[in-house]
């Protein structure tokens, strides 16, 4: 339930901002963001990777992720996919 409620919230801010029809206000908007609403999933999840290759770099020396690294795995697939 709360997941379909996240989406409809940026669903509206999207509408929002194509100047479209939209229930989003600007007053919730500044209460979401008060709180650390994310707007954009995707970008959050590829920031997250960045810090975690950043993070590996400064202890590895190198952003070469081994695939079969367990506790990379996600990181070696997200690096994986950026080279393509």
């Amino acid at each position: 339930e709360l997941a379909r409620w996240v989406k409809r919230q940026r669903y509206q801010h999207h509408l929002l901002h194509q100047g479209k029809n939209s229930t989003m206000t600007q007053e919730r908007i500044k209460l979401l963001e008060n709180m650390g609403f994310v707007w954009d999933s995707h970008e959050a999840s590829w920031q997250e990777r960045l810090r975690e290759l950043i993070s590996y770099k400064n202890k590895h020396g190198h952003c070469n992720v081994p695939s079969k690294a367990s506790h990379y795995t996600q990181l070696a697939t997200w690096v994986k996919c950026q080279r393509r």
